[in-house]
């Protein structure tokens, strides 16, 4: 209908516009849901001035269009979460929409966060033809995704300009999603790849040395409405006053730059870009080791957090002496602690700092306090399907059973004065900084959230460590290895491996092996030749993964020795004088 306006279609399928349901008012605009809008179709950014085609204002022509969009209801009968998505309800001075407290707080450390508007657009960019409908329609469409519930941080600087923030949420949320969805369809199997990773699906800020350069928090969402409100009402970023030409501004424009990519329709992230990413990356779990043995007096440095993230790529250090007590100030004076389903180990550094270590720490192994705290309802179940479970084999102690109104306040105390210890009866209370230590630590997080807790909650959490990411900085390892290889790695033996509070205590000895095992053959020749040694045997490795891929791809081009003269069994009679042909494959062609 050539100079009839999309409003003026809108109207006339409506039957006239006493049908047009209500505007939503200015202040509280929102882009609609993706119910029948195709993301991987280019379309207007709202808060943009460009002109549709018909010459109406888009934002003007995406406001009008909203409520339609949420007229559809969704399908009872259709896979994903029991939840319901809430209708956005409008408040009278929009109180409900009130800022979440902790706006503004730095983002702990250790974590990898994922750009909310790649998140959005998961199925029609990442996922494959024929499931990404019916996921799109059972987890995404209708603003399904929005009113999921998120821990939303956010970056708004002039550093790297954008007319909005640019939103971001943990990585271990993403993979919560994920998990959901293949759940629902077991044949999705979607995972966060290495390529999605450099491509920034998941980016990690840790060597980012500069607080106002790193994300914030946002709060916790649960709308699409209550998303808008909050970034349509944040402050204008503050106005640049620095040199942005350092090698910190670089690395966090590269960062930004990832992240708008990943979330366009079309990503154009080049080769090129995405192997500097993953040296960054690489730069930052270093960077996450070198903060480890800070933490443990293996490392110089003021006790300040900015101390422990500062780089010190250029400053040569001596091996230690694993027979003697460390040289260096223990950083922030931590406690670690390490949590599995449900585990939890204890380390105070103070019960440390007169101790030699010994070799890969084995000394400073007494000094961890351990807990196996069980479910009293759940005690019947096993962990059978994927690993062999043996909740019964707790070798630290005596697993402690515990209600499941009462999980929540036994995993909270952890995190509190006394810190699973038996402190003496003239001592008082006094709050201390916590490193939270894990194996792919995302899988201890998202636990942690399943059963009501979440541990970021409590100002102590000062970082993060994943002791899965610090052992291929060790190794120079691009892929992750099981808890169980790192403890044979370094002679160390563990019994009952998936006992939660084995694998708590298991967690703290791979983390003072590494760092022992590190820290005492700095620029050793012992060391260096072992690293030549790995080099030679994955370059023979890949060699031959190489050519058994040649070979295969060489396989089947040959007609396979089919002799077309030998006679070919027939099915029927033949016919008098008849010919017959055949196809190279020996079949009969109906020529």
């Amino acid at each position: 209908m050539a100079g009839t306006s999309r409003m003026d279609r809108l109207v006339k399928v409506l039957g006239g516009e006493e049908n047009l349901p209500p505007k939503k008012p200015q202040a509280q605009a929102s882009a609609p849901s993706n119910t029948n809008v195709n993301p991987t179709e280019d379309v207007a950014d709202p808060s943009s001035n460009t002109k549709t085609q018909d010459g109406e204002d888009s934002a003007v022509e995406w406001w009008n269009l909203q409520p339609q969009l949420h007229l559809h209801e969704p399908d009872p009968t259709a896979p994903g979460p029991a939840t319901t998505p809430t209708t956005p309800h409008m408040a009278d001075g929009d109180s409900h929409y009130n800022f979440d407290p902790r706006r503004g707080e730095p983002a702990p450390l250790g974590m990898g966060y994922c750009p909310f508007a790649a998140v959005v657009k998961y199925p029609y960019k990442f996922v494959k033809a024929d499931l990404r409908q019916p996921l799109a329609t059972a987890f995404f469409d209708a603003s399904k995704i929005w009113n999921r519930e998120w821990d939303l941080h956010y970056i708004w600087s002039e550093h790297y300009p954008t007319a909005k923030p640019v939103l971001f949420i943990p990585k271990y949320q993403l993979q919560g999603l994920l998990d959901d969805i293949n759940h629902a369809f077991p044949n999705a199997h979607l995972k966060i790849t290495d390529e999605l990773r450099e491509d920034g699906l998941v980016i990690s800020f840790d060597d980012i040395d500069l607080r106002h350069l790193r994300p914030v928090v946002l709060g916790h969402s649960t709308s699409r409405d209550q998303i808008d409100y909050w970034t349509d009402h944040l402050p204008l970023p503050e106005s640049v006053s620095e040199d942005m030409g350092s090698r910190t501004h670089e690395a966090f424009r590269a960062k930004m730059e990832l992240a708008q990519e990943i979330a366009k329709n079309k990503s154009k992230a080049a080769k090129k870009k995405r192997q500097e990413e993953v040296v960054i990356k690489r730069q930052g779990m270093a960077r996450e080791m070198k903060r480890a043995q800070k933490y443990l007096g293996m490392c110089p440095g003021p006790q300040s957090s900015e101390s422990l993230e500062a780089d010190l790529a250029n400053l040569s250090l001596s091996p230690i002496d694993i027979t003697n007590i460390m040289p260096y100030p223990f950083g922030q004076d931590v406690i670690f602690i390490a949590i599995t389903e449900i585990g939890i180990a204890t380390l105070d550094t103070r019960d440390l700092k007169t101790t030699a270590p010994g070799p890969t720490g084995t000394e400073w192994q007494k000094a961890i306090r351990a807990r196996h705290i069980r479910v009293a309802e759940y005690t019947y179940l096993v962990n059978k399907d994927f690993v062999q479970g043996c909740p019964d084999k707790f070798e630290f102690g005596r697993s402690e059973f515990v209600g499941l109104d009462k999980v929540v306040q036994t995993t909270a105390s952890c995190f509190k004065y006394p810190y699973s210890g038996s402190p003496p009866p003239d001592e008082t209370e006094e709050k201390r900084n916590i490193v939270l230590v894990g194996h792919d630590i995302s899988q201890d997080i998202k636990y942690l959230h399943s059963i009501g807790y979440n541990p970021y909650n409590s100002s102590s959490v000062v970082d993060t460590l994943d002791t899965a990411t610090m052992f291929r900085v060790c190794n120079k390892d691009p892929n992750a290895r099981a808890l169980g290889s790192i403890l044979y790695e370094y002679d160390l033996t563990g019994w009952h491996l998936h006992n939660a509070g084995n694998d708590a205590v298991y967690t703290l000895w791979a983390l003072l092996a590494m760092c022992v095992t590190q820290s005492s053959q700095r620029d050793s020749d012992d060391a260096a030749k072992q690293m030549e040694e790995k080099l030679k045997q994955r370059t023979v490795e890949a060699i031959e993964r190489a050519k058994e891929k040649v070979e295969d791809d060489m396989e089947g081009w040959e007609e396979g020795g089919v002799n077309l003269d030998e006679e070919k069994p027939m099915y029927g009679p033949k016919r008098p004088g008849e010919k017959v042909f055949y196809t190279s494959g020996g079949a009969i062609l109906d020529v």
